[in-house]
C-alpha cells in the first residue's frame, strides 16, 4: 500500500490519524442505530447469518472462552513470526528498499509483548495451545495438496474448483472464471 503514496511519510500518519476515530464514530453510530431499531430481545430472536456460524464453531466446544484462547494464541503466534520476518529482513537485507522505515526500537518491543503472549499460554495452558496448534496445521497438508502442488491430478482442481464456486454462493461472493 505505501508505495502507491506519494509521500508515504506525511500520508500515512495523516491517513491512521483520520481513519481511525472516523471508522470508531461510523461503527457507534451503526451500533446505536442497531440497538434504536431492534430492541436486545428482538436482536436474540433474529437468525442472522452471523450467529448461525457462531453456532457452527460452537458445535466443536461449548466454552467460547476456548475459543477465544485458540484464536488468540494462533493470532499472536502469527505476528511474531511476522515481527520476526521484519527484523530477519532488516538484520540480512538492509539495503532492500522500503517505503517506510520505522525505528528498531518499534518492532523489538512489539516482538516482546508478542512472545510473552505466545509463551505465557504455553506455561498455562498447554493443551489448549496444542489444540490451537494442530488446528492450524490441519491446513497445512491443503496448501501443499491445492496451492503448492504444480502438478496435480485433474480432479483435485475440479475438487477446489468446485469448493471455491460452493464457498462463493454461501458467502454471495462474485463466481471466478475456472482456468484452463
Amino acid at each position: 500500500m505505501t508505495e502507491e503514496l506519494r509521500d508515504p511519510y506525511k500520508s500515512l500518519p495523516r491517513a491512521i490519524y483520520i481513519s481511525l476515530p472516523v471508522v470508531t464514530f461510523i461503527y457507534v453510530l451503526a451500533n446505536v442505530a442497531y440497538l434504536a431499531v431492534l430492541p436486545p430481545p428482538e436482536m436474540r430472536a433474529s437468525e442472522a447469518i452471523a450467529v448461525g456460524i457462531l453456532s457452527l464453531m460452537m458445535l466443536f466446544t461449548t466454552d467460547i472462552y476456548r475459543l477465544i484462547e485458540y484464536s488468540s494464541f494462533v493470532e499472536s503466534f502469527f505476528i511474531t513470526l511476522s515481527i520476526l520476518s521484519l527484523l530477519y529482513l532488516r538484520w540480512k537485507r538492509p539495503d532492500l528498499q522500503r517505503p517506510i522505515k520505522v525505528n528498531l526500537l518499534i518492532p523489538l518491543i512489539f516482538l516482546s509483548i508478542c512472545t510473552f503472549l505466545v509463551v505465557m499460554p504455553l506455561k498455562e495452558r498447554p493443551f489448549e495451545v496444542l489444540m490451537a496448534i494442530a488446528i492450524s496445521a490441519a491446513g497445512v497438508p491443503i496448501y501443499f495438496i491445492f496451492v503448492y502442488m504444480k502438478k496435480r491430478p485433474q480432479c483435485l482442481d475440479n475438487l477446489s474448483y468446485g469448493f471455491t464456486c460452493l464457498m462463493q454462493k454461501v458467502f454471495f461472493a462474485a463466481e471466478g472464471q475456472k482456468a484452463d
